[in-house]
């Protein structure tokens, strides 16, 4: 019996390393979204969520501190179905935090006591206060955060919001790229017993690595910026949509006639320039053939008809 029990143990790590390759070769083939060019990034496709927008990154103030504004939806999937955009609870071991808020009301819970920050206000949380925030009173809150000193930076935020976007919600992430993201950036979750956290730190974050998870993916770095109005934004894309969508088929066919009578006349146009400029050469040419001719006329010019000297600007005869 003990023997099976040794064939068995003995597989274990075989078998562990072939799942960690798969999963290795499998993110690296994963095609991730690019946010490269875009400024803002929501969690959710519907948009109607939380979105980040980095407003001041850590490399501009030397890494003293980084600032991003946040704007949570009076419905944003959080991870507490009763507080709307609500992160996991957590703490920073390196990092405070300030929140000053702009619109609505941010619920903060620090170390389980809830405070309500209205519009105008602020709030500190120092490093080592366990913390979640949410929107509350039904409505969408706009906060400006800042992160003191600036590392680590504000890629994990990135990392966040854009996985969120890639998954269409946090809570459909890989829970092992959950994990990597906070720990990898000096933050604990404290919904995880303690021991079970370090345990976690010791076996799971180095076996994440090596299934391929990163805490920073090159195609999440958004620009930084000021954020657009939630509701311009809103508005923007169903209104092209909406637009293009009424459109009638003549003025389709129209616009496409007139794209092609233009391509013609810019044809027409093009062949005219060429045959302009072909005119301009050959008639700055004509002068240059013309004094290649001339010390041909000066050889066969009769002995004793003189001889003379050319400065830069004229010619005189001895």
């Amino acid at each position: 019996m003990a023997g099976a029990r040794w064939k068995t143990a003995k597989w274990f790590p075989v078998v562990i390393a072939i799942a960690v390759g798969v999963t290795r070769y499998e993110m690296e083939k994963f095609k991730r979204v690019n946010v490269n060019d875009q400024v803002g990034v929501w969690d959710t496709k519907a948009k109607n969520g939380t979105r980040f927008t980095v407003v001041e990154r850590a490399w501009q103030t030397k890494g003293k501190y980084f600032r991003i504004h946040a704007y949570i939806g009076a419905d944003a999937p959080g991870f507490y179905d009763d507080k709307p955009g609500s992160p996991p609870r957590h703490f920073h071991h390196i990092q405070d935090e300030h929140f000053e808020v702009t619109r609505g009301t941010l619920m903060v819970e620090l170390n389980g006591a809830v405070q309500a920050v209205e519009a105008g206000s602020s709030i500190n949380i120092p490093k080592g206060t366990a913390h979640t925030v949410w929107s509350g009173n039904g409505q969408p809150v706009e906060a400006v955060a800042t992160f003191t000193p600036g590392v680590p930076d504000e890629g994990f935020l990135e990392a966040m919001v854009a996985l969120g976007y890639q998954f269409d919600g946090l809570a459909k992430v890989n829970p092992i790229q959950i994990f990597l993201l906070f720990a990898d950036n000096r933050i604990t979750l404290t919904d995880i017993p303690t021991p079970v956290w370090y345990l976690c730190k010791i076996f799971l974050e180095p076996l994440a690595n090596a299934m391929g998870f990163k805490s920073r993916y090159a195609a999440y770095r958004h620009k930084a910026g000021q954020p657009l109005p939630v509701e311009l934004e809103a508005q923007a894309e169903p209104a092209a949509a909406e637009a293009a969508a009424k459109e009638e088929p003549a003025a389709v066919e129209a616009k496409e006639e007139a794209a092609g009578e233009a391509r013609e006349l810019g044809e027409v146009a093009a062949e005219a320039v060429a045959a302009e400029a072909e005119a301009v050469v050959a008639e700055e040419a004509a002068p240059a053939a013309a004094v290649e001719t001339e010390p041909a006329a000066e050889e066969a010019a009769p002995e004793g008809a003189g001889s003379g000297s050319c400065g830069e600007e004229s010619c005189s005869l001895d």
